[in-house]
């Protein structure tokens, strides 16, 4: 894969989730927190690098609410 891209796994270990986590979400609503992969010709998933930046952000922007 290349730097550009995550695997599943990869993307899960980035954000603190584990990957059937993602897996399930996927599976019940077709994304994971409105977050949508490429799906490769092999059918493996590619997640862009910079969701693990936009998850944070939005993370870091809910918890900026509450203070």
């Amino acid at each position: 894969m290349s730097d550009e891209y995550l695997s599943t796994n990869e993307f899960a270990d980035a954000i603190g989730v584990a990957h059937r986590t993602i897996h399930d979400a996927r599976t019940k609503a077709g994304h994971f927190h409105n977050f949508q992969p490429i799906e490769l010709p092999n059918g493996r998933l590619a997640w862009p690098r910079k969701f693990v930046d936009d998850w944070y952000g939005r993370r870091t922007d809910k918890t900026d609410e509450t203070k």
